[in-house]
């Protein structure tokens, strides 16, 4: 029983002094120490320019490799940092967000997977107490600013810069900002995953009442089938995570240049209206992300 407790105390005091050592970071390399002792598979992390040092000067935003700020108001520092893993043969480079999870943290990537060939900048600003987080894309080879999937530019954005994501967090998810959200219902929802080259597939569909009907297809035969109720609170969820939308700019058929991957397909159905949306990589925006994440810990045992 001591022993017991003994394990107890000594997570708790591990979660705490990860929180308080975030508090303690002065420099980069208090910063990066804690990268490579405390956050799992960064061992080899190192910080790097990323930019050459004439590019640097053209940048109109400083260049950061880390920064602490509250990215979700619970009152405990949060960490993004910007860097490359020496053990990565591509030695690309790569951007994360430490995220406080009530007492635990959670290592979440800023970038898609097959965004490593650019050069990647984050800057953190406060929009009316919203912390949000811009997501610049350069290309590697002439430091040309790419042009952003959904072809964003509002007026808090810097002049001459293109954001590729734009995060915030809300409804305990990362996902998109948008000033104008498209504040789409639905009466039913579908929601498909085709597991890459594979013959799975997912099938949710959800109605206005929260019932959910569930299926486990292979190879186009539905080997297992259930009728779920998902919490009020839950679906509650789900419809402001589906709000937060902005549908004018999110591409309805978005896709990687690379083959076997998944592919997500959302489906909303408001009286006559049909809005499908077609993601090939299952990457395409941070609140599709969400929505995707949702579902996914909603298998039919974890549904009272």
């Amino acid at each position: 029983m001591k022993l017991y407790i003994s394990a107890i105390l000594l997570l708790l005091n591990t979660t705490f002094l990860k929180s308080q050592d975030l508090r303690s970071i002065k420099t980069t390399s208090d910063c990066l120490k804690f990268i490579t002792t405390n956050i799992e598979g960064e061992q080899n992390f190192y910080f790097d320019t990323i930019f050459s040092t004439s590019q640097l000067r053209d940048l109109k935003l400083p260049f950061k490799n880390w920064g602490i700020l509250d990215f979700n108001g619970d009152q405990k520092p949060d960490l993004y940092y910007i860097g490359r893993t020496k053990k990565d043969w591509t030695h690309w480079a790569s951007a994360y967000l430490y995220l406080s999870q009530g007492k635990t943290y959670k290592k979440i990537p800023l970038l898609r997977k097959h965004d490593g060939q650019y050069s990647p900048l984050v800057y953190s600003q406060k929009l009316q107490n919203t912390q949000l987080l811009f997501v610049y894309l350069f290309d590697l080879n002439n430091n040309t600013k790419i042009d952003s999937l959904m072809q964003r530019r509002l007026n808090l954005y810097p002049s001459g810069i293109r954001v590729v994501d734009t995060l915030v967090y809300k409804y305990h998810s990362i996902i998109n900002y948008s000033r104008q959200p498209s504040n789409l219902t639905f009466d039913s929802l579908t929601y498909k995953v085709n597991y890459g080259q594979t013959c799975r597939n997912d099938s949710f569909t959800v109605y206005k009442n929260g019932t959910v009907k569930y299926a486990y297809v292979w190879c186009g035969s539905v080997e297992f089938e259930k009728l779920l109720t998902i919490d009020p609170m839950k679906l509650d969820t789900l419809k402001k995570l589906v709000k937060e939308i902005n549908i004018n700019i999110t591409d309805r058929d978005y896709f990687v240049f690379a083959t076997d991957l998944s592919t997500a397909k959302l489906k909303l159905f408001n009286g006559g209206n049909e809005i499908t949306v077609r993601d090939y990589g299952m990457e395409s925006t941070f609140t599709l992300r969400a929505i995707y994440n949702f579902f996914a810990s909603l298998e039919p045992n974890k549904i009272e």
